[in-house]
């Protein structure tokens, strides 16, 4: 899939979420103020003070996850594993390289029915190609996932790339 500047322009500069409907379904989140930004329709918890070339182990959930995964905060950002920071990681050093035009996390996407898929990161690419991705380790391919990646696949026509 190619888009023209345009519609590129149209969607970095698209809201995620609409915040008044997000305060309504969930009063707290007007309390989050900078903590907290939405993405995707849930809060991305935040944390100040680290390195962008750094991926720490996040301190306020240092728990280990359903599969295994820990997680880990990048550039100030939260991500559910070290998998999916590192390919935060990556994707800004091909944006600096040049290689990558805009990048983006946890973008929902509605599937059949109302089902929702949201993807971990939507890239665009310098030559305006458009990528889906999900970073997946053989545990996180679960039968939910892969029903998903198929009503995605028939819905946009387009694969999920897992990293």
């Amino acid at each position: 899939m190619h888009i023209d500047e345009e519609e590129y322009q149209e969607l970095i500069n698209r809201p995620l979420v609409d915040r008044e409907r997000l305060l309504q379904e969930n009063p707290s989140a007007a309390s989050r103020g900078k903590q907290g930004k939405v993405l995707g329709g849930r809060a991305d918890r935040l944390h100040v003070g680290t390195s962008e070339t750094q991926i720490l182990p996040s301190e306020r959930h240092s728990k280990r996850g359903k599969y295994g995964n820990i997680p880990t905060e990048y550039n100030g950002a939260f991500y559910a594993s070290k998998k999916e920071a590192s390919r935060a990681m990556e994707l800004d050093q091909l944006q600096k390289a040049g290689e990558v035009v805009y990048w983006t996390r946890q973008v929902p996407f509605i599937l059949e029915a109302g089902i929702k898929y949201i993807a971990d990161f939507v890239v665009v690419w310098k030559d305006w190609n458009i990528t889906i991705e999900d970073t997946k380790s053989e545990p996180t391919k679960t039968p939910t996932y892969r029903m998903k990646k198929k009503l995605f696949k028939a819905r946009y026509g387009r694969e999920i790339t897992e990293i």
